[in-house]
């Protein structure tokens, strides 16, 4: 399942937190 690997991961690069 890395079908989230892709929204989450733009948004917490907007938000500031890339984990």
């Amino acid at each position: 399942s890395r079908r989230t690997w892709g929204r989450w991961r733009v948004a917490a690069r907007e938000s500031g937190l890339v984990q």
